[in-house]
């Protein structure tokens, strides 16, 4: 990876919404060594849910929809921005 470090990636990209699933996985993509990705993961304190509603929130507005077919919407929405089905649960019941 040429120019930023796996760590400012992982900053740069979280705070534009994606999760720590696909983060792990365009930088494996780049070519980073995986214990490079895992020390650069680790050294981001970051509220994965708060971030999965943010991004919920922002293309679906708020309230977040309750019914079952725009709830499958908002889930697999998240899930392919790389955030883990936890974290998308979390969001309705938590928050």
């Amino acid at each position: 990876m040429t120019g930023a470090s796996p760590g400012r990636y992982v900053s740069r990209r979280s705070k534009q919404g994606y999760g720590e699933q696909r983060i792990r996985m365009e930088l494996l993509q780049k070519g980073i060594d995986r214990d490079d990705i895992d020390a650069a993961c680790a050294g981001e304190v970051i509220d994965r849910t708060a971030q999965a509603f943010a991004a919920a929130v922002k293309k679906f507005g708020q309230p977040l929809p309750d019914a079952p077919q725009t709830k499958i919407k908002v889930q697999r929405c998240l899930l392919s921005r790389g955030f883990s089905f936890d974290e998308i649960r979390s969001i309705y019941t938590n928050l």
